[in-house]
């Protein structure tokens, strides 16, 4: 891919960012969503040890 391509792509992809309730996330690509969840997750721990 050339970089005016992927830059094209980038544009396209950005227009659906949106943010979402971490208790109702969208189906997502790849593993991103166990990724959001174990963020989630480590952050709830780090937060009750305050």
């Amino acid at each position: 891919m050339r970089w005016g391509e992927v830059k094209e792509a980038a544009i396209r992809e950005a227009k659906d960012v949106a943010m979402f309730d971490l208790n109702n996330i969208p189906e997502l690509a790849f593993d991103h969503e166990k990724m959001i969840i174990n963020a989630r997750d480590d952050l709830n721990e780090f937060l009750s040890g305050m």
